[in-house]
């Protein structure tokens, strides 16, 4: 029904906003009180000039204003109707641009009517009655509440006046042919209005009696719209003449006069139609004559059928009663348009913002609308229904306040920019979940340990965080907020970057561990100055603390100190660095290294078994100008080094001695055995290590060495490669062993016995005094490869065996130096030697020579 005109919809900018919160009051009759907020303006979109406005009413009239800027306040809308429903729009201009408008609906102020009644007429009912009807005034300004009647019975006299609620009067107890002068004004709540014009009438001279008879309604004729009306003529027709019958029908809701006719002739029922729906009527028939007029009326009262309303309900507003309920309440629709009993309303609403249009029933001319989205702009529209839905009103709008946002801030993160500010970022809610204008964030910047809490107050969506602690942690939440409150997100855990530290190494303790080697320790800087990963420690060593220095730098919270001055004092400062940089120094401390002591190393070269004697030579050297007293070094091999044989023994405390008097490069050198007991049999390779337990000696580079263990004194030795056997008369048997590798370097022993754990059972006839004793064969130092040694074993110690027996004897040794290769067994033919030496030649030769052998 309304439009929202805008006269420069052609250049509006979409950039500016429309004025917000219009509120419009009636101010009286013709004006209405106007009030709203500035729009929210774009730089781009100009200066602002004024404000336009334009009330129309629902017959499409209206009037345009142009307002200063500063009439935003407050203003009066002039020029306007009363008691008029008007559609007031306002806008902002601009130097550039014409913005959107917002709209309301309001009512002026009742006034008193600004014409009289109109359509005033009088009928003579009889010669002593008379009826005075009118209409509505064409500008009642209002309600009507009542009527006044100003009656002159003779022309100049004084007039009387009669109150009345209806369009009709019947001036009573008058004398026939009496003329009469009437004037009419309306009122409403407000007061009276002007006078209609003189209009005069004159009773009858005389008419009938008696009014119809039996006046009645065809029931079944009753429609919403209409009905059937019938009579009988009055008694005494034929003695009074009808010319007409005289038909008034009432509505006895409003008062009104809705037919007012005379039926010509002898007809005694009528049809009405284009009635009321759902109205009660009252009419009235009464019989006249052309001469004298009507004569008393019949009266019957009928009410039409319901029907569907035919016009809305009235004067639909509401109130916001939270940011999620809202209250509508209205009027029924105007007694005319109900067309019967209201028996509820029909309410249909939908968002503008967008989602699913509800509606409901009630009984109740107001609803409470719960449930609603905040901030939410709503159209409803409200139907009265009787046996149907009738029309709706006009669309309302409202818009619902807002409240804090039903969901956090999306997608938080963050980026360090340095050691002490971090650039935290995020979203919006989402737009359905805003519930109203994000007016500004709140960022929370929590420190875990003391709880300290940083607050932020933005309106954009970052912020930069600081200052912060260098490489520290925090917990960041951001809250959103509308004018309902906000809502704060689940925390994030943010970080700063790392720094230089801000505090130095503490608790740092130097130990001179040499003349010439101090010692520094320390623990880091406290965990919240170091401000990151410590990654290195910058050492400053000097003689004062303004003295040129030397710079150190270690991985670890410690370092040697090497080649310095022997009993002096040093001042060092010590500074932790994390990947940014290096952070304060200590304050300047002193240490003193120790008195000078005296130097001494392994001499350089590789160290190996001496070629015979199994022997390692080593040399220590001493490294200073002269040595003034008696000192010692000890060598040992270093545990674990050795990687062969198990049977390795380790060397241990063999001491050097340098006696007073010696000078720089002068050695001293020890053979040291390697082994005890035994022999290595593969290369061996060890460390030899230098160590002192006199404090005055120093120990330089190198003080290890290695020692690689040739095999120089392995021997194999095995039984000689023939067969043993008797001599020819003597009872002994030479028996000989072969030096199979190496050049011996000292006295050797081989012992060679009976085999008495396999062949036992092969002597078959020795006596019980028979035995083999154990023969020592002695290898002399300097012999060769390939060299035997042979010794003759006695038998028994009764004399040569009886029969031939064999037995087998084996080779021993109890020197670990010596290896035992094949055969280190060997078997021994026994002879008969009691046999003629010719004859037991022969047949020693062809015994022995059964076994495959030779003499």
């Amino acid at each position: 029904m309304f439009s929202k005109p805008h006269p420069y919809d052609h250049i509006r900018l979409h950039l500016l906003g429309p004025p917000s919160e219009l509120v419009l009051v009636a101010f009286n009759s013709t004006a209405l009180q106007a009030g709203w907020l500035a729009p929210t303006s774009d730089p781009n979109d100009g200066s602002l000039l004024s404000y336009g406005a334009v009330c129309r009413s629902a017959e499409g009239s209206g009037v345009q204003y142009t307002l200063d800027i500063e009439e935003a306040r407050g203003t009066l809308l002039t020029a306007l109707s009363p008691y008029t429903h008007y559609h007031c729009c306002v806008w902002v201009v601009t130097s550039k641009a014409i913005g959107p408008s917002t709209c309301q609906f309001a009512t002026t102020s009742q006034d008193i009517p600004y014409s009289p009644p109109e359509n005033v007429s009088i009928v003579a009912r009889n010669s002593t009655e008379l009826d005075v009807f009118w209409s509505h005034p064409s500008l009642p300004n209002g309600p009507i509440t009542g009527y006044n009647v100003y009656i002159e019975l003779l022309a100049g006299s004084t007039t009387m006046r009669e109150e009345v609620d209806i369009q009709v009067l019947t001036l009573g107890h008058l004398v026939p042919h009496q003329t009469v002068g009437v004037r009419v004004s309306a009122n409403t709540s407000v007061g009276e209005g002007p006078l209609s014009s003189l209009v005069q009438g004159t009773t009858l001279v005389g008419a009938p009696i008696y009014p119809p008879r039996d006046l009645s309604v065809y029931d079944d004729s009753i429609t919403p719209q209409g009905t059937t009306v019938a009579w009988k003529i009055p008694f005494h027709h034929d003695t009074i003449v009808v010319n007409y019958y005289h038909l008034v029908l009432w509505e006895e809701q409003f008062g009104t006069p809705r037919v007012i006719f005379n039926l010509q002739g002898n007809m005694t029922s009528y049809s009405f139609e284009a009635l009321q729906e759902y109205c009660t009527y009252q009419c009235t028939v009464a019989a006249g004559n052309d001469v004298y007029g009507l004569g008393p009326s019949s009266s019957i009262s009928f009410t039409t059928l319901e029907a569907v309303p035919s016009g809305p309900p009235l004067d639909l507003s509401g109130e916001l009663l939270s940011s999620t309920s809202y209250r509508l309440f209205w009027n029924p629709p105007t007694p005319m348009d109900r067309n019967g009993v209201v028996r509820s309303y029909f309410i249909s609403c939908s968002p503008l913002e967008g989602g699913k249009a509800f509606s409901h029933s009630v009984t109740e001319s107001n609803i409470t609308l719960i449930e609603l989205h905040p901030f939410y702009t709503y159209e409803c529209r409200v139907a009265a229904v009787t046996i149907g839905i009738g029309p709706y009103t006009a669309k309302y709008e409202f818009k619902m306040s807002p409240a804090a946002p039903s969901s956090p801030a999306q997608n938080i993160s963050f980026v360090p920019i340095n050691s002490s500010s971090v650039l935290v970022a995020w979203g919006p809610p989402s737009l359905s979940a805003q519930n109203g204008v994000i007016l500004f964030y709140v960022v929370l910047v929590s420190e875990p340990e003391t709880r300290a809490v940083l607050n932020f107050t933005v309106v954009s969506t970052s912020v930069m965080v600081g200052p912060l602690l260098p490489y520290y942690t925090y917990t960041c939440s951001i809250g959103v907020f509308t004018a309902g409150g906000g809502t704060l997100a689940e925390a994030i855990t943010i970080q700063s970057s790392q720094g230089a530290p801000s505090g130095v190494p503490r608790n740092i303790i130097a130990n001179s561990t040499s003349p010439y080697d101090v010692m520094l320790s320390w623990q880091p800087p406290y965990p919240v100055e170091r401000n990151g990963v410590i990654v290195n420690y910058t050492i400053l060593l000097g003689e004062s603390p303004d003295s040129e220095h030397r710079t150190f730098s270690s991985q670890e919270p410690r370092v040697s100190l090497h080649s310095l001055a022997s009993r002096t004092t040093y001042f060092y400062s010590i500074a932790a660095g994390t990947i940014v940089g290096t952070g304060p120094f200590s304050d300047f401390q002193q240490v003193t290294t120790l008195e000078e002591a005296v130097n001494i190393s392994l001499s350089q070269g590789s160290y190996s078994t001496y070629e015979l004697a199994g022997h390692v030579e080593v040399c220590a050297r001493l490294l200073i100008e002269g040595l003034d007293k008696s000192v010692h070094v000890i060598l040992s091999t270093e545990p674990g080094t050795a990687i062969g044989d198990v049977n390795f023994i380790p060397l241990h405390n063999h001491y050097f001695h340098f006696s007073p008097g010696m000078h720089r490069d002068e050695t001293q050198c020890v053979n040291m055995t390697v082994l005890d007991d035994g022999v290595v049999k593969d290369d061996e390779e060890l460390y030899a290590v230098l160590s002192t337990d006199d404090p005055s000696v120093g120990l330089k580079e190198p003080y290890r060495a290695v020692i690689t263990i040739i095999n120089s004194n392995y021997v194999s030795v095995s039984l000689k490669d023939s067969i043993y056997y008797t001599t020819k008369a003597t009872g002994y048997t030479q028996i000989c062993a072969l030096l199979m590798e190496g050049v011996l370097g000292k006295i050797m022993h081989m012992s060679l016995a009976i085999n008495n754990t396999g062949n036992e059972s092969l002597a078959e006839v020795l006596g019980a005094g028979y035995s083999l004793q154990s023969h020592q064969l002695l290898f002399q130092q300097g012999q060769k490869i390939n060299s035997s040694t042979c010794t003759n074993m006695t038998l028994s110690k009764e004399g040569p065996a009886i029969h031939w027996e064999e037995f087998s004897v084996y080779l021993q040794s109890s020197d670990a130096s010596v290896v035992l290769s094949q055969p280190s067994v060997a078997t021994v033919v026994v002879t008969d030697q009691d046999c003629e030496f010719t004859i037991l030649w022969i047949t020693c030769i062809a015994i022995w020579g059964t076994g495959g052998g030779s003499y």
